[in-house]
């Protein structure tokens, strides 16, 4: 499933000199083209921008509240997050429901099942817990973090699921 190898892993205290508004990070997507990337707390009620160009933190903001960008969005609380082009996907605390953003048009999508809608349905994965891109390749990670399946959004599809204990060779740590 990875040839790829991981460093060892490193305390989110460290993260810019320890200014991350709060302890814990839930989930984290980044922008691709004006510098930010979204940290959501544990619960997905919270999230602080970090403006990559200035080297330092938003303040914390209230997912969904008024004056923020997630103001009219149907998902509460965010479980998961990546980015794909101009778009955010957002996984609800379940990881069952998802949402798309398109933060150059401040534009939301409607609420979508997971199972039947995401890549035109056929995952291998019946949640979301975790994702990250890497290149057009979507690493989903289940939501009890045991297995994981990877999304190429070139071809919309789904590669088998695999047990956590494949990835990077089996060399993650976080020890």
């Amino acid at each position: 499933p990875s040839n790829g190898s991981f460093s060892n892993a490193r305390n989110v205290s460290t993260l810019e000199n320890g200014d991350l508004p709060y302890g814990e990070i839930g989930a984290a997507v980044s922008t691709t083209g004006n510098s930010e990337t979204y940290f959501f707390d544990t619960r997905g009620e919270n999230y602080a921008v970090y403006e990559r160009d200035e080297s330092e933190f938003d303040e914390s903001e209230e997912f969904g509240e008024d004056d923020t960008d997630f103001v009219d969005a149907d998902i509460e609380e965010v479980r998961a997050a990546f980015a794909i082009g101009a778009q955010f996907f957002l996984f609800d605390q379940q990881g069952t429901r998802y949402q798309a953003y398109n933060y150059e048009q401040e534009s939301w999508s409607s609420l979508f099942s997971f199972l039947t809608d995401f890549g035109g349905g056929g995952t291998p994965i019946a949640s979301v817990g975790a994702a990250v891109n890497a290149g057009g390749l979507v690493y989903l990670f289940n939501r009890d973090g045991t297995e994981y399946t990877i999304y190429n959004d070139a071809n919309r599809s789904f590669s088998d699921d695999f047990d956590i204990d494949e990835l990077g060779n089996g060399t993650l740590s976080f020890e």
